[in-house]
This record gives C-alpha cells, structure tokens and sequence, in this order.
C-alpha cells in the first residue's frame, strides 16, 4: 500500500533539509514539497490521478468528522472548569476501511493522514486542537481518537505503557506506530511520536506539529515502540 504522505499533502518540514532516505514517504516529501507552511489544521491535495481513490478514501469522512463537537464543554467554560489544559475530548466514531483496500495497510495510512492534517498546529499543553495547540502525547492520542475513536491516555508516560501493544526489539516499524523516547537523563519517557518510514516521523515539538527527520538523536533516546493496528 501507498503511505498516506505519499498523497502529495503539501507540508512544511522542521530541519534544514528534506528527509533522506529511499522510502516511500521521504520521497513523496521531496517530491510534493513546495516550502509554503500550512495554517493549523490546513491540508492541500495537488492533483495526483494515480492516488484517486485511495487517497480520498483515507481523508473522506475529515468534513464530517471536523463537523462533531471536539468537546461537551461550552467554549466559554473551557478554562474555568477545566484550567490551563482545557477540555478533554469527546470519543469519535470508528472508522472502516473500505472492503476493496487492505484493511491493515489502510489503517495504518489513515493515522499518517490524519497526522499530516494538523501539521502546523502550534505545541501547546492543551488536550483539543480548537484549544489553539497540543503537546505530543495530546497529540498522538488526537490523532488515534479523531481518525479511529480509539481513546489513548493523554499522559506521555501511561501512553507509553497502555496504547496498543509493544513491540519486540526485532519487530520492524510499520506507519502509525508510536515511538516513544527517553528524556536525556534517560530517567522517564518524555516524547512520542508517529512513525511513517525509516527516514521520517511526525509528532508535537517546539516549533509544532511537524514532519521530522527520524534522526539519530531520535534513535540514541528511543525507549521502546508500540503499535495500535
């Protein structure tokens, strides 16, 4: 399967360069990008015939689901009752693959896609986008809960221990698995982010919500790895 970045979403990149590397998604990045940051939550589709269908059967439902309540919490009561942090989010409805797609590789790709639509979203310890921004454990459980209705601790570390299964030292990445990294005393867990290859991630840093390099600083604090689907 075509991995959701590979649908020539036009996104901007948080390093000096481009993501190196052979997969599918660093290429499609080098191919796509064109420089111009999006807005929070802005999504572009350049025309790519050989996508069609596949690429609008992983974002079909974005409309409707960007039209549901992200909370039960009047706007206004946002801060009062809930502090700083905001409102946590109402549950979504799941999500189904279509029956002529591998229902796997579609899952996976549809977290890549719904990850690639909040790029620009600024880093902020928030638990909703309309709060104005989200951390990276907010952010990954956003993605899972928005695109799926699967609900993930919004706390780093219990999502570290509770989100899908973990992987075994020798099992290989797959797109939307969550890589969880060690602070630099190597003490706690203290950042998540989305796999999509071998060369690139996207996650909730300084700087926003991102496309990164899979560096090798990621590599060097790399905790443990878990997969959802």
């Amino acid at each position: 399967m075509i991995l959701a970045l590979a649908l020539g979403l036009s996104v901007p990149i948080c390093a000096p360069r481009l993501p190196a590397g052979d997969g599918v998604a660093a290429t499609a990045l080098r191919a796509f990008f064109d420089g111009s940051p999006l807005a929070p939550g802005a999504v572009a589709f350049p025309q790519i015939s050989s996508l069609g269908g596949y690429r609008k059967s992983l974002s079909a439902d974005f409309p409707w689901r960007d039209s549901l309540p992200q909370t039960e919490i009047p706007r206004d009561q946002w801060e009062s009752c809930c502090g700083h942090w905001g409102p946590h989010a109402l549950p979504y409805p799941p999500a189904q693959a279509p029956d002529a797609d591998d229902g796997v590789s579609w899952l996976r790709d549809r977290v890549v896609a719904v990850a690639l639509k909040y790029v620009g979203l600024p880093y902020l310890h928030r638990h909703i986008p309309a709060m104005g921004g989200l951390d990276c454990s907010n952010f990954t459980a956003w993605v899972y809960n928005y695109g799926f209705g699967i609900r993930l601790n919004s706390n780093v570390q219990r999502q570290a221990e509770t989100a899908g299964r973990r992987l075994g030292p020798d099992e290989p990445l797959r797109p939307g698995d969550l890589i969880f990294l060690w602070n630099d005393e190597r003490s706690r867990v203290s950042h998540v982010a989305i796999y999509v290859d071998e060369s690139t991630i996207i996650d909730a840093a300084a700087g926003g919500v991102a496309v990164r390099p899979f560096s090798d600083r990621h590599r060097a604090r790399l905790a443990w790895t878990r997969r959802v689907f």
